[in-house]
């Protein structure tokens, strides 16, 4: 493993920036290979802010920095970045390059810009499916620290995380990972991760066929770019690989464009198949245990739960799949999404129309 940053690599970044005021070179800790739990305990707690725009790569990265127990904030582009480091403190910024509204290059100039030495001196680490020696110069050029590939090396990201957070003495976040308690959430991830392929990926492809008949170079570039990083963080390696090719051609040869449709036919079919599957299993191997009242009981304690404990009002959730209501089990793989996205308002709204829905409220 690499550890980040080289001494050219520092170079470069100082060399980058102007005359007035050039950035201290951080103190480097060496790790070796593999994640050691003794290092990453020194920063755990750390404020990480995660920019990305793709749910699935938002998904890979959170769960992640969750295992390192990292306090996780989250932007979708860079003019939200931007507005969130004015605002808050963070020890590092996690940023992809390739985003609406405002990339990464332009948020991390802008990053450096301002007037408070602390934001602006915010570590940024950028991230792309393209890691290669162009976009690192680029990334140094806009002032980032360093660059990591997508998809995203465990390894890699925790020593960029122990390179660049200071060590110190952090609460933890509230809904840091129990890995005691993870096999079943990464089964759900990992599901999760794979339907969130499947919307994407159809959407990528339709802009990639409507760009090659237009002849729109830069759109198919941006487009296989985006399927190269979350087809790698889905773990379809053919698709990475025949996404890269086309985004790396400087002519498209419509056989590829042929081929990536049939290939990711295959793909969806393959989703479509696990996840049926996956539900038939589930309901296979349940006897229902959970009667009318002691369902609604436990909707009701599971919504009391999100506001005072996440881990327990997801533990809660999951025994909901026990109950005689179709209603409730149908619908119980969609709550526990929102509460393991944390995102507790549609946890809240979806618990009270279930609610109404069996009598309950």
């Amino acid at each position: 493993m690499k550890v980040p940053p080289d001494p050219d690599l520092f170079d470069a970044i100082i060399s980058a920036f102007s005359e007035e005021e050039k950035f201290k070179k951080p103190r480097m800790r060496k790790i070796s290979t593999g994640l050691e739990p003794h290092i990453l305990k020194t920063i755990q707690g750390g404020r990480v802010l995660l920019v990305e725009d793709s749910e699935i790569n938002q998904l890979v990265a959170t769960e992640y920095l969750k295992k390192a127990h990292m306090d996780i904030s989250i932007a979708s582009n860079g003019e939200e970045a931007v507005t969130m480091v004015m605002e808050n403190s963070y020890d590092l910024v996690l940023m992809d390059i390739q985003m609406p509204v405002m990339d990464g290059y332009e948020a991390c100039r802008r990053i450096r810009a301002l007037a408070d030495p602390a934001q602006r001196k915010v570590p940024v680490v950028a991230m792309t499916a393209n890691a290669l020696t162009g976009d690192r110069e680029k990334s140094l050029a806009a002032g980032m620290n360093h660059h990591i590939a997508k998809p995203i090396q465990p390894a890699e990201l925790y020593s960029a995380l122990v390179s660049y957070i200071s060590p110190g003495d952090r609460p933890l976040p509230e809904e840091y990972y129990n890995s005691d308690h993870g096999e079943q959430q990464q089964k759900n991830l990992k599901l999760r991760i794979r339907k969130k392929f499947a919307d994407e990926s159809r959407s990528l492809l339709e802009v990639l066929e409507q760009a090659v008949s237009h002849s729109d170079s830069s759109m198919i570039r941006r487009s296989m770019h985006t399927l190269t990083g979350i087809a790698g963080n889905a773990g379809f390696n053919e698709v990475e690989a025949l996404a890269r090719r086309i985004h790396d051609s400087e002519v498209v040869v419509p056989e590829d464009v042929s081929q990536l449709r049939i290939l990711m036919n295959e793909v969806w079919k393959e989703i479509d198949h696990t996840s049926e599957l996956t539900e038939s299993e589930s309901s296979a191997g349940i006897t229902p245990d959970l009667n009318a009242s002691e369902t609604i009981a436990l909707l009701q304690k599971t919504l009391e739960l999100l506001d005072t404990d996440i881990q327990e009002a997801a533990a809660s959730a999951a025994g909901l799949a026990g109950s005689c209501l179709q209603e409730v089990r149908s619908n119980q793989s969609v709550l526990l999404e929102y509460i393991e996205e944390y995102d507790m308002d549609k946890a809240a709204e979806f618990l009270s129309s279930l609610l109404k829905q069996t009598g309950g409220e």
